[in-house]
């Protein structure tokens, strides 16, 4: 077996590899989405080429050679189909259903013709193969339009990504020059076919298939191709690249053995040895380099800078969302407010001509003293919330605690068209808890209810007593959450919104358990979502 037949087999070794690794594990990922059974199949069809062909192009035999290349041929029709497919759904192009059933169609047919003569005609050898594909009547055909569907598809790609910005530019460029290179690299096993053959593209143009597949790996684990959002520990990430470098060491031995055997003629078994003692002195200067890179390209930095990084990253998001609440707050301050200062107006506007009136100055004293009040107790909410503060665990009425705070949001909940509802039970409801910490606990999960409600609806606030247990019960009549978004709802970090951070219902869970207490959360799509929180009763 010559040195180019042996790279041919490892390249579409790989390719059969990658090609189902990558395609089972976006299904995996997400089992029910369209989409990604779609890239599996397209996956599938190359795998079904690469794996089969190995067994057309290490075959002596003429007949189990023409068998082999009749079943591959199966999968290089189903290629440029499901490619297509793929690219319609992930750039969700504008394109009937019809147009690919008549794609799947056509397909089908290639693939039924592929037992028949008429696809291929024979397997004889070519160049350094031992035997190759000889094209029937219709496989000029089918290869036409397999280049038609490819360069139809790298077009649409390659428009996405001229016209995208930010992580989608990213995802489209990786995706148009890996599928770029793999459809040329791949594509030149059609020449030899034609007994047309042009040195290094083939064998070692198959390379680039793997390399496809390897850079649409990349895509999705540094951009979120496909949405698959993925957290490698730099550990898993270590051991993999590890693992991928000491496999390529053994093959590059195995096949420097083979060069010793073809060229001279006897088995190295020494030379074995040796090369394998090389890569086991290596192996520790090659780890240290594999941190390093993975360190810099995947992770930017050491693991102490990293550590500085996550910590100001966490303050950042932190802050963040308490700005969102602040802002909320001062909001319905600026209304709350405004009454007050309209009071104070205008009775200030008449001070100078009634100030000799004594019933005047005795109202005066009362309702500017009470507005004042108003402004500072409202202004006092908002440092709370805005500073943190040590919990101060004091007897208080829950009830009263939900009342002060829709006092903040009810603009707000009146200009979202959101209509609200309380049904409190009133006997035996006192808590030992920190009103102001309560207080950001119910705004976060109004806030969130408001969030899912935009074209407004309906929030339900109700209490009852069991067991020595307070329960609270906040519906809304909103969007509702997956049984996956329920699943990680109070994971920090962890949003459904384009500008939420992800801290907001963490905090709500951390202060209901530093009082002592507990929360869930059902729901269901498009019909809304119920938060039931319950705090222990003194």
């Amino acid at each position: 077996m010559n040195i180019l037949l042996l790279h041919f087999i490892a390249a579409l070794f790989l390719t059969g590899l990658t090609a189902l690794s990558v395609g089972s594990f976006v299904l995996i990922k997400n089992r029910a989405s369209p989409f990604n059974r779609v890239f599996f199949l397209y996956s599938l069809s190359i795998a079904w080429w690469s794996l089969f062909q190995i067994g057309l192009i290490a075959s002596e035999n003429r007949e189990m050679a023409l068998l082999w290349v009749r079943i591959a041929q199966v999968g290089v029709f189903f290629i440029p189909t499901t490619f297509i497919h793929f690219i319609v759904c992930l750039l969700d192009l504008k394109v009937k259903r019809s147009i690919l059933a008549i794609g799947y169609t056509i397909s089908f047919l290639f693939a039924s013709l592929c037992p028949t003569s008429l696809m291929i005609a024979d397997a004889v050898p070519r160049f350094f193969m031992h035997h190759y594909a000889t094209p029937g009547l219709v496989y000029p055909v089918a290869v036409l339009y397999f280049f038609v569907c490819v360069i139809y598809g790298l077009y649409h790609l390659y428009r996405a990504y001229a016209s995208s910005t930010g992580t989608k530019r990213n995802q489209m460029k990786y995706l148009f020059y890996s599928s770029l290179m793999g459809y040329v690299g791949g594509g030149a096993n059609f020449l030899p076919v034609f007994n047309v053959y042009i040195p290094f593209l083939h064998p070692f143009g198959t390379y680039a298939v793997p390399i496809y597949f390897i850079a649409t790996t990349y895509a999705i684990i540094k951009h979120h191709l496909m949405d698959i959002n993925i957290v490698f520990q730099k550990g898993v990430v270590y051991s993999l690249l590890v693992t991928t470098i000491t496999l390529i060491y053994f093959m590059f031995v195995w096949l420097i053995e083979r060069i010793f055997q073809l060229s001279l003629g006897y088995q190295s078994i020494p030379l074995t040895i040796f090369a394998l003692l090389t890569v086991a002195l290596l192996f520790q200067p090659i780890k240290n380099r594999i941190q390093t890179f993975v360190d810099r390209y995947f992770f930017k930095g050491t693991v102490d800078i990293l550590a500085e990084e996550n910590e100001r990253l966490q303050e950042e998001l932190a802050r963040g969302e308490k700005l969102r609440i602040a802002g909320t707050l001062a909001s319905g301050i600026a209304h709350e407010i405004k009454n007050p200062l309209t009071s104070l107006k205008t009775f200030t506007s008449y001070l100078e001509e009634k100030h000799n009136d004594p019933s005047y100055r005795k109202k005066f004293r009362e309702i500017v003293g009470e507005e004042v009040g108003k402004i500072e107790h409202l202004i006092r909410d908002l440092l709370d919330f805005a500073k943190p503060k040590s919990p101060q665990f004091v007897g208080l009425d829950v009830h009263k605690s939900i009342d002060r705070t829709f006092e903040l949001i009810n603009t707000t909940l009146a200009k979202a068209n959101i209509s609200l509802t309380r049904q409190y039970h009133r006997p035996n409801t006192e808590i030992l808890g920190d009103s102001s910490q309560l207080q950001q606990a119910f705004l976060n999960l109004f806030l969130n209810a408001m969030d899912a409600m935009p074209n407004g609806g309906e929030l339900h606030v109700s209490t009852h007593s069991e067991n020595g247990w307070l329960a609270i019960k906040i519906e809304d009549t909103g969007c509702g959450m997956t049984k996956e978004q329920i699943d990680h709802i109070f994971e920090p970090f962890y949003t459904t919104k384009e500008t939420g951070t992800g801290l907001g219902l963490a905090i709500t869970k951390r202060i209901i358990e530093d009082h002592k207490g507990k929360i869930k959360v059902t729901s269901n799509l498009d019909k809304g979502s119920i938060f039931e929180i319950l705090l222990p009763l003194t």
